[in-house]
């Protein structure tokens, strides 16, 4: 399911929770934004 990346969004957090994102990005050898997507769109999917 391929989707055009055509929008930005900027958050803020601590530091914190940008360390245990990046860390689950890193163990799953993605990108920080990729981690982030994932998680939302588990997210829909809980809410369905």
């Amino acid at each position: 399911m391929s989707r055009q990346k055509d929008k930005t969004l900027s958050i803020r957090t601590s530091a914190e929770i940008k360390q245990l994102l990046r860390m689950a990005a890193e163990r799953e050898r993605r990108s920080l934004a990729s981690r982030i997507e994932i998680l939302v769109l588990e997210y829909r999917g809980h809410m369905s």
